[in-house]
């Protein structure tokens, strides 16, 4: 199956563009100057007010194995960075769900983002 990402790739990058700008204009106006001033010390390449990190490769989730391969991908981020032992110890991650089909310590219909 040849799946068309040319749709995807332009949304991702309107998304990043509006986020990039949305945080940064966030730092610049909400953080102290001098934890503003350490994120702009980052190599920022030519871009002043870079957030996102340079290259990226958007690709559809076409078939359940590959969106299974991406899934585990991302549960496993927290083990890889030493932070828990199993996947399903991550209090925020999808994967304690998985584990028991369906049933997590915080439904994911419940997750919700503090926007203060």
């Amino acid at each position: 199956m040849v799946i068309d990402n040319s749709r995807l790739q332009q949304s991702l990058s309107d998304f990043r563009k509006y986020t990039g700008n949305q945080l940064a204009n966030y730092i610049d106006d909400k953080l102290s100057p001098t934890i503003a001033e350490v994120i702009r010390s980052k190599d920022l390449e030519d871009r002043e007010r870079q957030v996102w990190q340079p290259g990226w490769h958007a690709e559809g989730l076409a078939t359940e194995k590959f969106w299974k391969q991406k899934l585990d991908y991302i549960h496993m981020n927290p083990v890889r960075k030493g932070l828990v032992r199993e996947p399903e110890h991550w209090r925020y991650s999808s994967a304690n769900y998985w584990v028991n089909n369906g049933a997590s310590e915080i439904p994911i219909s419940e997750v919700q983002v503090d926007n203060k």
